[in-house]
């Protein structure tokens, strides 16, 4: 019986202890909420005081009455900035609001003034404060091509948007940053150190980070060995704008002096929209065929070789993506771009695929991919894609 007594005894003492954690985590839970919930106070009344700023500041550079100007907030994209279209009677402009520690506006100015002087659509900069980070620039509207894309129309719209990309490579690229080795190699990076640890927590054996640094080798090469022009570094369906009889382009703050087949592949291997490789084949065909009448590659460069350049650029493209869009979710909490994630896995196994046969390596990148992430990748919740 005292023994009995003494269990009893026990248990009660250890669901006692057991409540006490329990509390104890409450409360630290408690906490969190506390502080989070503060945090986002603040932050709020942060952004508030800041939008104000900014509309007296557009008020000024517009020459107009503060109440005359009303502001509509814009969905943001995948960095820091904040948008505001602000209406004036009939006009509109949009006005942006990009902290400093985080963006630099001289570089967005420099590259509109660049791809302005070619003949390129884009803002007009009607105003810009450095320090403070903020930006007043015409209003394009938001026809995105995105939005337009259609099998009908396809066509027409990337021969036009693949023209652009050709009428860009004629800008000033001098004095831009250089798409070397160095770049390369550090968005690639964000695959090991993003995608495959903290996404997918898989941790690499010596020989598996052996061979996915030849890997990155090898996409290092090839990119470095293609002609080098002006690149947009994100030219896509969601950065270009349909006007009335034209495309424009925003969002080239990060424009480079890089590969010539790089802006190719952020439009034809879209992000955000896919096409039969077939097709994707016959337009780059023709962007191959548009390159030769510029003279931006030599006469004898084979289609082939044009090819394998979108391929192999295409997967150093698709590789860092992935890190990019495991990083949005996990450091930024912009958890839709994991919902994008399937279509750059499987633009990623295509590439290796099709490199495979002139590259070894990436026969064994492919096989290794299928075996060791394409598994843990088919149970995630966002595996399924957007539906």
């Amino acid at each position: 019986m005292a023994t009995g007594l003494a269990r009893r005894s026990s248990k009660a003492d250890n669901n006692a202890l057991h409540c006490i954690e329990m509390l104890g985590l409450l409360r630290q839970q408690q906490r969190r909420i506390v502080n989070l919930y503060t945090t986002l106070l603040t932050r709020y009344d942060e952004n508030r005081a800041m939008k104000n700023t900014l509309h007296t500041w557009c008020a000024q550079t517009l020459h107009c009455p503060s109440d005359q100007l009303k502001a509509v907030a814009l969905g943001g994209d995948a960095g820091f900035r904040r948008y505001y279209r602000l209406h004036l009677g009939e006009k509109s402009f949009i006005a942006t609001d990009a902290p400093v520690e985080h963006i630099d506006n001289h570089a967005f100015v420099d590259i509109a003034k660049r791809l302005a002087a070619v003949g390129v659509t884009v803002p007009e900069i009607i105003g810009v404060d450095y320090p403070r980070g903020f930006l007043l620039q015409s209003d394009l509207g938001d026809n995105l091509l995105l939005d337009q894309l259609n099998n009908d129309n396809v066509d027409d719209h990337y021969a036009r948007a693949l023209a652009l990309i050709v009428q860009m490579q004629t800008a000033d690229s001098q004095g831009l940053p250089h798409y070397d080795g160095a770049m390369l190699r550090r968005e690639m990076a964000l695959f090991s150190e993003w995608f495959m640890p903290q996404l997918l927590a898989v941790t690499l054996s010596v020989e598996e980070s052996a061979m996915i640094e030849t890997v990155f080798d090898c996409l290092q090469d090839i990119a470095t060995a293609q002609p080098q022009a002006l690149v947009h570094r994100d030219f896509h369906s969601r950065n270009i704008l349909c006007l009335d009889d034209e495309l424009a382009t925003i969002d080239f703050q990060d424009a480079v002096h890089g590969p010539i087949t790089y802006d190719a592949v952020s439009l034809l291997k879209d992000c955000y929209v896919s096409w039969p490789n077939a097709r994707v084949e016959q337009w780059l065909e023709d962007f191959h065929c548009a390159l030769l009448e510029h003279g931006t590659i030599a006469a004898e460069i084979p289609f082939t070789q044009t090819l394998r350049d979108f391929h192999a650029m295409g997967l150093q493209r698709h590789i860092k993506v992935l890190g990019i869009f495991a990083r949005l979710s996990l450091r930024d909490g912009k958890h839709g771009y994991l919902l994008d994630l399937p279509l750059v896995i499987d633009y990623t196994l295509k590439a290796a695929r099709l490199l495979a046969t002139d590259y070894p390596i990436m026969n064994e990148f492919h096989a290794w991919f299928t075996r060791r992430l394409s598994p843990i990748i088919a149970i995630q919740e966002w595996s399924r894609g957007r539906r």
